[in-house]
């Protein structure tokens, strides 16, 4: 659990949510820094569903793909993929 000073850090991740929790003993609001689920179309792309897999010297980018799995007008897909740091 994180205070709320720390969302900025959270949603710097493109998947990533600050979203509140439980509250700590002092009544100070706790927040979690949850991540969005991805598309597991993403995968059949060759693209991550989601930044977990992205190391400390990566910054995890979002991607809009069009997702050709199923026929030539695919859906438009959030995806992710892992880059090394400028």
């Amino acid at each position: 659990l994180i205070g709320e000073g720390a969302c900025p850090d959270c949603t710097k991740r493109p998947d990533a949510v600050c979203a509140k929790s439980q509250k700590a003993p002092t009544g100070e609001q706790c927040f979690e820094c949850q991540h969005k689920p991805g598309d597991p179309l993403c995968a059949k792309e060759d693209y991550l569903s989601n930044c977990i897999s992205c190391t400390p010297q990566e910054e995890c980018v979002e991607l809009n793909v069009i997702s050709f799995y199923y026929d030539r007008k695919g859906p438009l897909i959030k995806c992710y993929e892992c880059k090394k740091k400028k």
